[in-house]
């Protein structure tokens, strides 16, 4: 997907998951955004990926810049993938447009189901100090092992 269609699909996202009061659970998200159209890995890959750069975008206002950036993905079968979040298009297109969108209430939403977040929420309420030194990579759990494809060997960042 180019950048443009990335960031379209997104807002889509964020237009259909917006017109929730409470969003729901990770998979009635997926299967709303399949219902409007999204292919089933996109709209797991929505669903995952958003939460995550909404949530990382909104923990930079409180002066937290530094974020793992390879995650682990949990497969049915037990197995696990590990990926890096900045070959995933979803990711690195959702924390450009979470900053531009700040004050929405379905980037809002979207952030307070980061774990990020929910984890350092408490310090941040209560003014204390912010540890990032527990932050480790994200878990996904239960997607199928195309979900977050590999680019190619030769797209693949180096370091």
């Amino acid at each position: 997907m180019k950048n443009q269609e990335t960031v379209t699909a997104i807002q889509r996202a964020l237009e259909i998951l917006g017109a929730y009061q409470e969003l729901p659970d990770d998979p009635e998200m997926v299967e709303a955004l399949r219902d409007a159209g999204f292919p089933t890995q996109e709209a797991e890959r929505l669903v995952g990926l958003l939460p995550l750069a909404f949530g990382r975008a909104a923990l930079q206002r409180f002066g937290i810049m530094y974020f793992p950036n390879d995650a682990r993905v949990r497969h049915p079968d037990g197995s696990t993938t590990e990926i890096l979040l900045s070959d995933q298009p979803i990711y690195k297109a959702a924390l450009q447009l979470a900053a531009e969108m700040q004050e929405s209430p379905a980037a809002a939403a979207l952030a307070a189901r980061s774990v990020e977040v929910m984890l350092l929420a408490p310090s941040i309420q209560a003014g204390q100090a912010i540890d990032i030194r527990g932050l480790s990579a994200p878990l996904f759990f239960g997607y199928d092992k195309g979900v977050f494809m590999q680019p190619p060997w030769w797209r693949r960042r180096l370091f």
